[in-house]
């Protein structure tokens, strides 16, 4: 049986920047913040988070934010983004 070794494998800038800033992760990372905003959207009553995705000239965004002033105001009282990450 053949044994592979990783510490030889070397990934090449171009390579990486390509892998963080493709489709795949601009779709991972959408998919991960709109898992956030809709947990955040269920609770406390508010409904004016949303997304906004962009490609970064390193890797992919993705910012969940307040879109109203319920929203603004929840998310100061009771941390709602913070606690929809997981924290």
């Amino acid at each position: 049986m053949t044994t592979v070794r990783l510490d030889r494998i070397q990934m090449s800038p171009a390579f990486a920047k390509a892998v963080l800033t493709g489709g795949m992760a601009q779709r991972l990372v959408l998919a991960r913040a709109q898992r956030v905003a809709s947990v955040a959207n269920s609770m406390y009553g508010a409904s004016g988070y949303g997304v906004r995705a962009t490609g970064g000239a390193s890797r992919a965004h993705a910012v969940v934010y307040t879109g109203d002033a319920h929203s603004i105001n929840s998310n100061f009282r009771h941390q709602t983004l913070k606690k929809a990450l997981g924290g």
